[in-house]
């Protein structure tokens, strides 16, 4: 009796190579769609409040200008929706002028491809610019 039990124990405690293999690959799959989920619902959101806090708390040109190189760099910047009171559409010509003439008060929204999880909206900020021509920092981004 003693050694059916202790022959029985021993089934139970090593398994046969075939489920060790159907474990490792379920750990693997479990492991990768944890981290995938928890990108999405912790990083992202994370990072993309930082991205929009550091777009509208800049108070001087330095600040404001690395602002946006870090937007930029950190996300894919989607639309950028430029104005200037009323007037709410610029061709180049008129961005230019806008640009160069610092009495003009601009204000543009930063608008990222990537989006809220929660509310399925794009990451949005927005800001009157300290400086116009720091808006050569997103333009050129943008180009590209």
């Amino acid at each position: 009796m003693w050694t059916e039990a202790k022959a029985d124990l021993a089934t139970w405690t090593v398994w046969p190579l075939w489920r060790k293999g159907h474990f490792a690959a379920g750990l693997v799959f479990l492991v990768s769609v944890l981290l995938f989920i928890g990108y999405f619902v912790f990083v992202e959101p994370v990072k993309f409040g930082f991205l929009v806090h550091r777009v509208k708390s800049a108070h001087t040109v330095d600040e404001e200008k690395s602002a946006f190189l870090l937007a930029h760099r950190c996300g894919r910047v989607w639309e950028l929706h430029v104005s200037e009171g009323t007037n709410d559409w610029f061709d180049y010509k008129q961005l230019d002028d806008a640009i160069r003439d610092p009495s003009r008060k601009l204000t543009v929204e930063i608008e990222w491809l990537e989006t809220s999880m929660w509310t399925g909206e794009p990451y949005r900020a927005s800001r009157t610019l300290v400086e116009n021509a720091n808006l050569r920092v997103l333009l050129d981004g943008f180009s590209k």
